[in-house]
């Protein structure tokens, strides 16, 4: 059986929606990704694009989805 993968999510701060803000990693590296999120966030919390952080699991099965819009 393969390994659960979590992302990091938190609430943008101009939309107000949930958004995962890193790529899928293990357990032990995303902990990781998110006490470095915290920290960072704590350092400059004025200017922060993204607050309330979380990490989460991602779903098996789902691709991740890539918006792209190539130039004209």
């Amino acid at each position: 059986m393969k390994e659960p993968k979590y992302v990091v999510t938190a609430v943008n701060n101009l939309t107000g929606e949930r958004e995962a803000i890193s790529l899928p990693h293990s357990r032990w590296k995303t902990e990781e990704l998110l006490v470095k999120a915290r920290r960072d966030h704590a350092r400059h919390r004025r200017q922060a694009a993204y607050s309330l952080h979380r990490m989460e699991q991602v779903p098996q099965g789902v691709q991740q989805e890539l918006k792209f819009t190539p130039p004209h």
